[in-house]
């Protein structure tokens, strides 16, 4: 199945994910950068399931209903955190990681 939209949003949360790895050192840029990128990954999934509606493949169906989506909770709400509440939560080392399917 063909997404562009979710490509073209995978591809720039890794762009912007990449940038904010540069800057790990400096708390200040990576605390300005960090809501964008987790709202660009959360972005990710809101742009597969609306892409996606109404011509899902059965294959798709079964695979998007078993994919774990839990942590678009906790990164909405690090997003909200470090965003709207200007509460440091984030740590300066994160592991993540990016899947293309």
């Amino acid at each position: 199945m063909e997404l562009p939209l979710a490509r073209q949003t995978l591809s720039r949360a890794q762009r912007m994910l990449d940038d904010l790895n540069r800057h790990v050192d400096d708390e200040v840029a990576f605390r300005d950068r960090l809501p964008y990128v987790l709202d660009l990954l959360a972005g990710v999934t809101r742009c597969i399931d609306s892409e996606s509606k109404g011509h899902r493949t059965s294959q798709f169906g079964s695979w998007w209903k078993a994919t774990d989506r839990t942590a678009r909770d906790a990164i909405q709400e690090l997003r909200n955190a470090e965003l709207k509440r200007a509460e440091s939560r984030a740590k300066q080392e994160a592991l993540v990681e990016m899947r293309d399917y």
